[in-house]
């Protein structure tokens, strides 16, 4: 296509432009915003994808690398709307959004003004969300280089950083967030809208300073099971929601977030859990027009617990949406009621249900000891879409509710509710899409009605023992967690009661008892399937699927592996097997399709060739936990992560394409033997090959000494983090801290994964 081509299409009406345009993800449309000649020949199409894009809800995520992970992101509910976001999927895409965002500033250049309309006269003025899970170093040098590179424009962006639980890195939150902020603020006139910091709990605490010029602008402000103090008062802010629970899922040990001053009068969302409220928030105005409160294991000192109750009256009476209350404790840590604090001296649970505002729709009564449903079943707002009875001691047998008549409830949660074999009698409306049974000791899924909406199903930690024969799923289900069941033997899901096909794309089957993966029939779209701590002896004769994506028996017990094959069209991309008694992967031939291999904490020994891992697309190893003791690869430039970690490891000798630079991010070489390291010991700088994109080299606890590295420094590349022994200290688990040699300011020592003594 030429630059100046003009497509028949800018010819149409706009109504008919924009149809065409409907049928085209925001993927899609980067491919044609690249080329400013060709946007200024098209200035009608411009105007339509400018008009598609504003409307659009876009985020760059790198989780999609990796399905169950956005897959779980998708289903965390948080500030944004995740049912309608569409994902880029390459960073240059992001920049080309900056580019044309710059084409409409400067749109009189094209020759031919555009359309003038109020939305583009100042850009494209839309917000890309940009989120990152957190595995490794390399996850946090790509987030930073994605960021600090953005250029100038009119788009706005919210930040969200996710770290895994299990990350041994000492990250400098404050460090990361001053330069993103700082970069943000420069390049555009909002800066960023939103920040989200996820599982941020392995360097002590997160000073956030409310009053800190970079931070003003912010809308949305969400720390959630992370070590966060708060400074400043909140009052002189932009903020529309906010959401504090250091210790969401209970095992993180930080400590409750203190909260002293007023929040703000225009606060739409307050979402707090783990907190304290101190006594002189009742001095200020609490807010009152809220849409969603939620108050989790909050300890309210305010006397008599005021600053609660005023905040609950007071939005129950005017518009809120969305309500969730568990676990209110008063100045002497006692227990308050919910029911009897907003409606003393009455019916509790009955008044307080009758009283809901008619515009409810969310509500979330979960761990508050209710036991009779009856008065629940007449009187909630047929206004509901998220219902969420979880952890309250239901006797089922006083009153089974008929959830049928709420027709637009669309989450029905019901975990550890004593449910059992009353299952079968309850009547759900078919709008629900998603259903949470776990923890009910459910026996049988035989004679239950699921809604023919279903696309969620979560049943796990029950005591199912089969689906029986062709169970009474929809077929449009998508997702179903069996997770810690009693399940084994012959399984079938490839078709329902029906003899439809399941259009069925997640299974976990992890914590069950199968033994044989011929016993079990699968539906043939499915994309992530587990099998992780099941009773696998051996993997013989599988010819696993196309469609999978994602496949893990991590945990079982398997010793060999026979005859597994995969097919030229396979689209695998993880295939875990870590934690297992396997000697040898000789007969296992990878898919070209793989990016991620983990055979961590086996037997093996010896790596069958040279080029066993030297395939197209793989992007991470994991060999960590395993009795090698002389390793030589020839790896392909996509390789990112190396871990070698945990071996017996004396000899070393990695090679790459000549005359190449590669992506290797990582190489994990501690706990092993190796007297010596040096540049061409990993390939770096031998045959025009150089690591340029390295970032981290971990060497911990191998028979080589602080000094013996220091003098070799200069030969690596520019990396951001190089670990020799230790720091001398202990991190708050007991961990010790070992040494970063370079002194850049973000990473501040990494946990050796050994408790000290």
């Amino acid at each position: 296509m030429t630059p100046s081509f003009v497509l028949p299409l800018s010819a149409l009406p706009d109504a008919i432009i924009d149809r065409v345009l409907s049928y085209l993800e925001v993927a899609d449309l980067t491919q044609l915003i690249g080329n400013s000649d060709f946007l200024c020949a098209n200035p009608d199409l411009l105007a339509a994808i400018a008009r598609k894009l504003q409307a659009s809800n876009i985020s760059y995520n790198n989780r999609i690398a990796q399905y169950s992970f956005l897959h779980m992101y998708l289903r965390t509910p948080t500030y944004i709307n995740k049912r309608n976001l569409q994902f880029l999927s390459h960073r240059r895409d992001l920049y080309r959004l900056v580019q044309f965002d710059r084409i409409l500033e400067r749109r009189k250049e094209c020759g031919k003004e555009l359309i003038d309309s109020i939305a583009f006269k100042t850009g494209l003025a839309t917000c890309i969300t940009i989120s990152y899970y957190i595995w490794d170093l390399s996850d946090i040098a790509d987030f930073l280089d994605l960021v600090l590179s953005i250029e100038p424009s009119s788009l706005t962006y919210n930040l969200e950083l996710e770290f895994d639980p299990a990350l041994r890195y000492l990250i400098d939150l404050q460090y990361m967030l001053g330069l993103c902020s700082s970069h943000l603020n420069k390049q555009t006139p909002d800066g960023f809208q939103s920040l989200l910091v996820y599982n941020h709990n392995h360097a002590g605490d997160f000073v956030f300073d409310m009053a800190n010029t970079n931070f003003l602008a912010l809308q949305n402000v969400w720390f959630e099971n992370s070590n966060v103090k708060i400074k400043s008062s909140w009052g002189m802010t932009q903020l529309k929601d906010l959401n504090l629970h250091p210790n969401n899922h209970g095992y993180n040990l930080n400590h409750p977030i203190r909260i002293q001053k007023f929040f703000p009068q225009h606060l739409r969302e307050l979402k707090l859990g783990n907190c304290i409220i101190g006594e002189k928030t009742t001095n200020y105005p609490i807010p009152s027009n809220l849409r969603s409160i939620s108050l989790r294991t909050i300890r309210d000192v305010s006397n008599e617990t005021t600053f609660c109750k005023i905040l609950l009256l007071t939005n129950l009476q005017n518009n809120l949406e969305e309500l969730t209350v568990e676990s209110i404790y008063n100045q002497t840590n006692s227990h308050v009621d919910f029911f009897e604090l907003i409606e003393p001296n009455e019916n509790n649970l009955d008044t307080f249900i009758s009283s809901l505002p008619r515009f409810l729709t969310s509500l979330n009564l979960s761990n508050n000891n209710i036991q009779d449903l009856s008065q629940l079943g007449k009187d909630i707002p047929a206004t509901i879409v998220k219902l969420n009875l979880a952890d309250n001691t239901i006797n089922w047998a006083l009153h089974i509710p008929d959830f049928s008549r709420l027709d637009k409830l669309k989450i029905l949660k019901l975990s550890n509710t004593h449910l059992g074999a009353h299952l079968a009698s309850l009547k759900f409306p078919d709008s629900i899409v998603e259903l949470s049974l776990e923890v009910n000791q459910i026996v049988t899924l035989e004679n239950v009605r699921f809604p023919k909406s279903l696309k969620d199903l979560g049943v796990g930690s029950n005591k199912i023992t089969s689906v029986g024969n062709n169970p009474m799923f929809p077929k449009g289900i998508g997702t179903i967690h069996f997770t810690e069941n009693k399940l084994s033997g012959s399984f079938d899901l490839s078709t329902n009661h029906l003899g439809e096909e399941l259009d069925l794309k997640v299974l976990y089957l992890n914590f069950n008892s199968f033994k044989h993966f011929n016993q079990i029939k699968l539906p043939s779209n499915l994309r992530l399937l587990n099998f992780d701590d099941c009773k696998f002896a051996k993997l013989e004769n599988i010819h696993f699927q196309d469609s999978i994506e994602e496949l893990s028996f991590s945990g079982c017990t398997i010793s060999s592996i026979q005859n597994v094959t995969f097919g030229s069209e396979s689209r695998l991309k993880y295939f875990n097997l870590s934690q297992n008694s396997i000697r040898n992967i000789e007969s296992l031939r990878l898919p070209d399709s793989i990016q991620t291999f983990d055979i961590s904490s086996n037997l093996i020994e010896s790596i069958p060739s040279p080029d066993y891992f030297n395939l197209d697309n793989i992007q991470v190893v994991r060999l960590t936990h395993n009795r090698l003791r002389s390793v030589s690869l020839r790896l392909f430039t996509k390789l990112r992560v190396l871990d070698l970690s945990f071996n017996m490891i004396k000899k070393l000798s990695l090679r790459f394409p000549r005359n190449s630079t590669t992506k290797l991010n990582i190489i994990n070489l501690s706990h092993n033997e190796l007297t010596s390291i040096s540049p061409q010991v990993v390939g770096h700088n031998v045959d025009g090959t150089y690591h340029s994109h390295l970032v981290e080299i971990d060497i911990i606890n191998n028979r080589m000494t602080t000094e013996d590295i220091k003098s070799k420094l200069d030969e690596f590349p520019a990396l951001k983090c190089f670990l020799v022994g230790t720091t001398g200290k202990q991190d708050r688990f007991g961990y010790e801290i070992g040494k970063n040699l370079i002194n850049e300011g973000l990473c501040l020592g990494k946990r050796i994964d050994e408790l000290s003594m």
